[in-house]
């Protein structure tokens, strides 16, 4: 027995302390050298480990789990947590005392204060060290015992309560976090372990059930390791003082009223997963849009691409592609407007853009079928393209009162046409008969899915040129598939005339239009949140989202984050959209602003709590203003940024955690939530009424706003002229 001057210590035997600590190290193998196969192997499981634990589906950190349950020892001492299987219950822990230690307390058999206490205790049966009950079981005993349980055959033992026999004069004996045992005798140099410094005559199963309590697990705190947990707030998201607080060294308070206190600690510290979630889209979204659509040239200027194409005069030319740059390293604007960027001809019906359309149409009603002589191939084009050498042009404009046969109709005579490779007379589907649909308008004309054998001359010949759309503006001219595909156009195989394609459809991508003349991709404010110009672009968003997004969704949770978050980008692009119609625009930046708005709100909800308010708030403005200096670059949007601002700020006010300094204080910010909510709500509906229903085409001067041209071409990515630069062939 251990002298009565040196208090005593029990052994708790844990899985987490191996046998070899009380008799030194083992001796460690020599590991053979692993092959390249192994290797491979061994880097294939680690990058297989580490995504899992990205997603949070791979093994559990000691250290994570840790700082968790020192989390849920805060919500348990704030009264958050119910007794259920082992755990603590809110009346004890909102006392800031463990409920187990209560009991012994009241039982006699511990002391609050962690004095000696007598009264009886276990009773402690003569166990030798070398005891064999913890000798782990035999596959075939395992198996055994399974089946006799199943069956009914094996009735589980009743645990014996303990008999109190004597004293003891040493505090009950506990465990840390990571299961080691802290201030035991037998743990120092040259002190024997005494065969009564162990279980109180604990059964087998008694011992089993508390290594099993041991295993902490994210649902409920073991009753062992309740008593030893420290409480760290460290890691905890705090009113007032996130990440930019530290960044910058913010001062609280230290003397903060009773009231308040109570309410900075119910304030929740919730996980990141909208962060995590947007933030993985986002890199998807940007691998997936590189690898099919590949990067522009990079840079700011104009690149222009030459090759010997063959064009419609059947001859080998050099042919010029011209393509804007891409500082940051991504795809090309007529690409990303593919993908979804916000770009107003997709959204609604722009006047200009039908203007031009227009236009194209009555040029198409001039052209004629250009034939070669020598019936090598038929182009659709006006009398001025066409060569009075080497080809006829065939044409009902001036064909008088005897017109040919390609201009006559069943009740008139057409004076527009023909059409190469199409005429009614010879379509079977739909039939000629249809006048109401082969109208005298060759624009109207549809596509004839089952032509007739005809050896008229514009019927017969080879056709050189088909419609290719191009460009960003809904360009269509006749080409050959060669000269298309080296411009990057859209090229139509089976149609005859530009009228009889959409190409504006085709440029915008996505999901087809209701109607072929009313754009209604409305859809694409959404989804420009989730693209970037660049790989700078992106690598932007990233840092701004991990650092300091992640640190404001700790603090209101993942539904408010996420309804800043997307409301604020909605109303950014849209009023973008509105004031400069013809720019492409991509990635996240009214969210961003909408997010450092919510910076603002907290230092002015926490106005009280700081030291210094009025400094906090002036390095927010600081901040504030070099990101928006940013917004001068090309491809980045300063009205994105200047109306997500304003919208995150209303909504932040109106969502964000705070707390309240009185009754009058209180009263201020429940009226100030619901003006805000108000406002965003008819913000918006402004928004979308200036720009469906008023639509601002032009605004001189707003293009400042968003781009200066420090170069002579500096702005050129953002600067759209509307206009044709090539028609027909």
């Amino acid at each position: 027995m251990a002298s009565s001057s040196e208090p005593l210590s029990v052994f708790i035997p844990d899985k987490s302390v191996p046998s070899h600590d009380l008799h030194g190290p083992p001796k460690q193998p020599t590991k053979p050298k692993s092959t390249v196969g192994q290797k491979i192997k061994s880097m294939g499981n680690t990058i297989g480990r580490k995504s899992l634990e990205f997603f949070g589906l791979g093994e559990r950190d000691p250290q994570e789990e840790k700082k968790w349950l020192q989390r849920r020892a805060i919500m348990m001492k704030k009264g958050r947590c119910k007794l259920k299987d082992g755990t603590c219950t809110t009346s004890e822990m909102s006392k800031g005392v463990s409920p187990y230690k209560r009991a012994r307390v009241e039982s006699g058999v511990d002391s609050a204060d962690g004095d000696v206490v007598d009264g009886p205790m276990p009773q402690e049966p003569d166990i030798d060290q070398s005891d064999k009950r913890f000798k782990k079981e035999s596959v075939l005993q395992m198996t055994i015992n399974g089946i006799l349980k199943v069956t009914g055959l094996k009735k589980e033992k009743k645990h014996k309560p303990f008999s109190r026999v004597h004293s003891r004069s040493f505090k009950r004996p506990r465990t840390s976090l990571d299961g080691s045992i802290k201030n035991h005798p037998w743990q120092q140099e040259g002190v024997p372990m005494s065969s009564d410094e162990v279980f109180f005559g604990l059964t087998k199963e008694e011992i089993g059930e508390k290594q099993r309590m041991d295993e902490v697990d994210s649902k409920k705190i073991p009753k062992q390791t309740l008593d030893s947990v420290s409480i760290d707030e460290t890691d905890q998201r705090k009113l007032g003082r996130g990440i930019i607080g530290r960044w910058f060294n913010r001062r609280m308070n230290s003397q903060v009223d009773r009231k308040v206190q109570d309410q900075l600690e119910k304030v929740h510290d919730h996980r990141p997963y909208f962060t995590y979630w947007v933030t993985f889209v986002q890199i998807v979204v940007f691998i997936v849009s590189v690898s099919v659509y590949g990067f522009a040239p990079v840079g700011v200027e104009t690149v222009d691409k030459k090759a010997l194409i063959l064009k419609t005069s059947l001859t080998q030319e050099y042919s010029v592609s011209k393509e804007r740059g891409n500082m940051w390293i991504g795809p090309r604007q007529e690409d990303l407007i593919h993908l979804g960027a916000k770009y107003s001809p997709c959204m609604r019906r722009d006047d200009n853009i039908v203007a031009l359309l227009e236009g194209d149409k009555a040029e198409e009603r001039t052209t004629g079928c250009c034939i070669n002589n020598d019936k090598s191939g038929c182009l659709q084009t006006t009398k001025d393209k066409c060569s009075n050498v080497a080809a006829f042009w065939a044409s009902c404009s001036n064909a008088g009162a005897d017109p040919p046969d390609y201009c006559r109709s069943v009740t008139f005579n057409r004076t527009q046409g023909p059409v190469c490779g199409l005429d009614p007379v010879h379509c079977e589907q739909p039939s000629y008969l249809h006048e109401s649909i082969w109208k005298n308008d060759i624009t109207a004309w549809p596509i004839c899915k089952k032509p007739a054998p005809s050896s008229e001359a514009h019927m017969s010949c080879d056709i050189i040129g088909r419609p290719c759309c191009h460009g960003i503006q809904g360009e269509c001219f006749l080409t050959t598939r060669e000269h298309c595909d080296f411009i990057r156009g859209h090229f139509h195989e089976d149609a005859f005339l530009c009228s009889q394609v959409s190409c504006l459809d085709d440029i915008c991508g996505m999901i087809n239009f209701a109607h072929p003349d009313h754009p209604d991709q409305v859809y694409r404010l959404w989804i420009s949140l989730f693209l970037h110009a660049g790989v700078f672009h992106l690598l932007i968003t990233i840092l701004f989202q991990v650092f300091v997004m992640r640190d404001i969704e700790k603090l209101c949770g993942a539904i408010r984050i996420a309804t800043i978050y997307t409301l604020s980008g909605i109303a950014g692009n849209l009023a973008s959209a509105t004031f400069l119609p013809y720019q492409v625009e991509v990635g996240p930046a009214g969210s961003q602003f909408g997010l450092l708005a919510t910076l603002f709100v907290e230092v002015i909800q926490s106005w009280t709590l700081l030291r210094s308010p009025c400094q906090e708030i002036g390095k927010l403005i600081g901040i504030l203003v070099v990101l928006f200096m940013l917004g001068f670059l090309p491809w980045i949007d300063n009205y994105a940024h200047l109306i997500g601002f304003l919208v995150g700020f209303m909504l932040s006010f109106a969502m964000l955690p705070y707390v309240t300094f009185g009754p009058s204080d209180k009263k201020r910010k429940i009226i100030g939530t619901i003006l805000c909510l108000v406002t965003v709500v008819v913000f918006l509906v402004l928004l979308f009424l200036l720009f469906y229903v008023v639509g601002v085409y032009e605004c001189k001067g707003c293009q400042y706003l968003n781009c200066i041209p420090f170069t002579a071409t500096f702005c050129d990515n953002m600067k759209v002229t509307i206009g044709r630069s090539q028609k027909f062939s």
